[in-house]
């Protein structure tokens, strides 16, 4: 998903974020202490496969859109929201896909979590 929202000028940022876990695999359940995609929360802490990685800033990005939306916000540049799906296997489908969209439309921006760069 790749969102626009337009800003004064024609230069642009990309936020973003995706919503796809690492696979379990079945041999693996034994060592969670709650189901990995239960969103169990003992003692104060959230136990669910993906609440760090990466569905915290993927919230905060959307709740940051919905609020930009509802003030009538208009920043200085056009900033792009892009969620993908597919992140935790490789990001052919998502991540490329958008990366290809933004450079169609001869967009250059940087598409990350915020830890690792790559180039092309």
């Amino acid at each position: 998903m790749l969102f626009k929202l337009k800003g004064k000028t024609s230069s642009s940022i990309l936020i973003s974020a995706h919503y796809d876990v690492v696979p379990v695999e079945d041999i693996d359940l034994p060592k969670w202490d709650h189901p990995p995609f239960s969103g169990v929360i003992d003692q104060g802490f959230l136990y669910g496969r993906g609440s760090l990685d990466d569905k915290s800033s993927g919230l905060a990005v959307l709740e940051t859109f919905k609020n930009f939306l509802k003030t009538g916000f208009v920043p200085q540049k056009n900033i792009y929201f892009a969620f993908t799906h597919d992140e935790e296997v490789g990001g052919w489908d998502g991540a490329a896909l958008v990366t290809k969209e933004l450079k169609d439309k001869n967009i250059q921006a940087v598409f990350d979590e915020g830890l690792i760069i790559s180039k092309d």
